[in-house]
């Protein structure tokens, strides 16, 4: 089940949200790599970007439609923040990487392998 984080968590487990630690960007706001200290677990922070008008509307459509999906292939929302006009969702982490990064590469897609 998701749990709600503290922001001072989620940023200790970025490293301060360090740009070394970005995994993506987009309109939505920025994704970063990080490990909850207090069990020492890979995670990926989405911080949803406040400038956007819909980044609270983003945030909490992600937030309900992600924690109602559960299936093997699908990655696990492990929980939220929204503190003080904050909005961020924590995922496990992909260590092999995202689905699209296996399709589409530099070159074009890529075959996939079964």
């Amino acid at each position: 089940m998701p749990k709600e984080f503290q922001f001072q968590e989620l940023k200790k487990a970025t490293n301060n949200f360090d740009e070394k630690r970005k995994l993506g960007q987009g309109g939505y706001g920025v994704v970063y790599r990080g490990v909850l200290l207090e069990d020492n677990v890979e995670v990926a922070v989405k911080w949803f970007s406040r400038e956007s008008l819909k980044g609270e509307d983003d945030f909490l459509a992600e937030l309900t439609i992600i924690n109602r999906l559960r299936h093997k292939h699908l990655v696990r929302l492990l929980g939220w923040c929204h503190k003080n006009g904050k909005l961020l969702l924590v995922y496990e982490y992909m260590r092999k990487g995202s689905l699209d990064m296996h399709l589409f590469t530099e070159t074009g897609p890529s075959a996939a392998r079964f």
